[in-house]
């Protein structure tokens, strides 16, 4: 089955420690021939003997890697021969992935091999290389950790350099993107390519201190330092484990971090956006907004994207700070205009990179209006930012391949049109058109084909259920990195995102209540199972303002602190301030925020009670 067919590429994959292993013993074996036979001095005695031994040397091991790589790539193409060639993207990747693990790994084993070559002993040798080997280990990766903190920040930029093996093989594959094959880890593979030739061309310039093995060693040197600094430049990377930098390291990071949130009167009613998506998202946006009530100027952008600067409508520059999730214009605006942001960078869970896009239109990678939480700890994932109005949205994206949006496509790559959000995905997606609805699926997948997934199963639901009527796009969307309630099934006015049909029944009820209103329902439920747990969190919101009065405003917005002061204060029983929370987050049409829903009922029954 298709679906079979990147399984088939991991049991492929799961060899690269084993070719790697044996292409540098080879590669030892046979730079050390004319050690072992004595050979050593009648290669000296030959003009130019040692450059033209290792020259063959190189050249020979050079033929073996060709080989590996030709018999590799031809029998992985072989076993795809009935699905490959129709489509160039898949053929695309595959090669570009044994490149990188067939090739070019293999390639830096043999240079290890050359010179392990030459030191004075086979144990040594062996010693170094075991060592490197060791390195691309878990059990390497834990060791280097615990003893190269006296590197500081540049710590896991080195260690990151010795992760040389594919990655995610234990994980289950995203068929829309595939294994890990970037533009970075060729990067990464080129600076070991270099850093083993320099240590070569150094060896022969010892020997022969001729101009040509001079400019060759340093060089090397150079390349090796360029691709070092060009490989630790920012990168959207698909990290699919539990570690640093992967999709499940936005938990960690927001652990312990206050979240700001404040409703606004900031209103966006349009965007201009121009995206170059290569190594990372680089982003030019221009939004005309409405500020009616001249409030600080607060927007919401995710972390990942830095921004290098904000101007008015005539093009100067404004002062502003960017802290976590939220952005403040210093400067005094007009009520109404225009505003120029320039960022750019990533994220770990959604991607925006040269192999593929997966950008949601619930997330914040391009800014918001207002001051919002965008992370849920207790879910470990992103709550929904989307506009409860249509903006228009124009937007013109660089990149290599198809990329598909929500929005209508008016040149290659170029939408424009009016959404609540605009979502993008590229990779190994294909679409077809089913009863006027666009259907966006992964061809790799055989259970997300049309006739599998979306006819039995997503198709009835829209048909029926009333909040689908306007729907003209389903996606089907990547599983990353155990994704929460909220990234597994995501719904705006024209399009839905969901995981898989089968999960739809539950995916919709799931988002009837996350999407605005999950905390609040968490709260009350916390509440009711354990008055004693509600009551250690709103008492210690209380001692918090009182210990640290420059943080009020902070601790007053804690969902915990504002309900605890209307069951305290409020001048109805708490089993109505229960039936009216119950009322708000049962009711889908009513689209307040949590925070405006609070708002409300405070200035209805607290102030009635003062």
């Amino acid at each position: 089955m298709i679906q079979e067919r990147l399984y088939i590429q991991t049991a492929f994959l799961q060899y690269v420690p084993v070719i790697m292993a044996g292409m540098m013993l080879i590669s030892y074996e046979y730079s050390s021939l004319s050690k072992r036979k004595n050979l050593a001095e009648c290669v000296s005695a030959i003009e130019n003997g040692y450059q033209r031994n290792l020259a063959y040397t190189f050249y020979t091991l050079l033929k073996l890697v060709v080989v590996v790589f030709v018999l590799f790539t031809a029998l992985l193409i072989f076993t795809f021969r009935e699905f490959v060639f129709n489509h160039p993207d898949f053929l695309q990747y595959l090669l570009k992935s044994q490149f990188i693990y067939y090739f070019l790994l293999p390639l830096v084993s043999v240079l290890i091999g050359i010179v392990a070559s030459f030191t004075r002993n086979r144990l040594t040798a062996y010693l170094l290389i075991l060592l490197f080997f060791i390195t691309n280990l878990d059990f390497g990766h834990r060791l280097m950790i615990s003893y190269t903190g006296f590197l500081g920040s540049w710590r896991d930029h080195v260690i990151g350099m010795f992760n040389l093996w594919p990655k995610g093989l234990s994980w289950s594959p995203l068929n829309a993107y595939g294994y890990s094959a970037e533009n970075y880890l060729i990067i990464q593979l080129l600076f070991w390519v270099a850093f083993f030739l320099a240590f070569v061309f150094l060896s022969v310039w010892r020997k022969r201190k001729t101009v040509v093995n001079t400019v060759l060693s340093t060089l090397c040197i150079a390349l090796t330092i360029l691709f070092f600094f060009i490989h630790i430049s920012p990168a959207s990377v698909v990290n699919m484990s539990d570690g640093i930098n992967s999709g499940g390291f936005d938990e960690m990071f927001y652990w312990g971090k206050p979240q700001r949130e404040k409703t606004a009167s900031i209103e966006i009613s349009s965007y201009d956006l121009s995206f170059d998506i290569g190594r990372q998202l680089k982003a030019d946006v221009i939004m005309t907004y409405s500020n009616p009530n001249s409030e600080p100027f607060y927007l919401t952008l995710y972390h990942g994207f830095l921004v290098s600067d904000i101007q008015n409508e005539a093009g100067q520059s404004l002062n502003f700070q960017q802290d976590i999730d939220i952005i403040e214009v210093l400067d005094a605006l007009p009520e109404s205009g225009k505003l120029r942001i320039i960022y750019q960078g990533s994220a770990h869970k959604y991607f925006s990179n040269d192999q593929g896009i997966y950008l949601p239109a619930s997330f914040a990678y391009y800014p918001r209006p207002g001051m919002n939480a965008i992370f849920d700890i207790d879910h470990g994932g992103f709550k929904p930012l989307i506009s409860l109005n249509d903006i228009a949205f124009d937007l013109a994206i660089k990149y290599k391949g198809k990329v598909y949006s929500n929005l209508p496509e008016v040149a290659e790559n170029n939408f424009s049109g009016s959404a609540r959000g605009i979502s993008l995905f590229a990779g190994m997606y294909e679409e077809e058109l089913i009863d006027d609805v666009r259907v966006i699926y992964p061809y790799l997948d055989i259970n997300r084909l049309p006739e599998n997934d979306f006819s039995l199963n997503v198709k009835p639901l829209l048909d029926s259920e009333p909040m689908f009527a306007e729907t003209k796009l389903v996606i089907f969307i990547p599983g990353m990195n155990h994704p929460s309630p909220y990234e597994s099934f995501i719904v705006l006015p024209d399009h839905l995102m969901l995981r898989n049909g089968l999960e739809i029944d539950y995916g919709l009820e799931s988002w009837r209540i996350l999407s605005g209103k999950r905390n609040l329902l968490t709260t009350l439920i916390i509440r009711e199972d354990s008055l004693e747990s509600f009551q250690y969190r709103y008492n210690t919101m209380v001692a918090q303002i009182e210990e640290l009065p420059e943080f009020e405003e902070m601790f007053k917005e804690d969902i915990y602190y504002r309900l605890g002061v209307i069951f305290e204060h409020a001048s109805i029983s708490e089993e109505e301030i229960i039936k009216t929370c119950h009322s708000y987050i049962n009711d889908n049409s009513d689209t307040r925020s949590e925070d405006e829903f609070l708002t409300w009922l405070e200035s209805k029954y607290l102030n009635e009670e003062s």
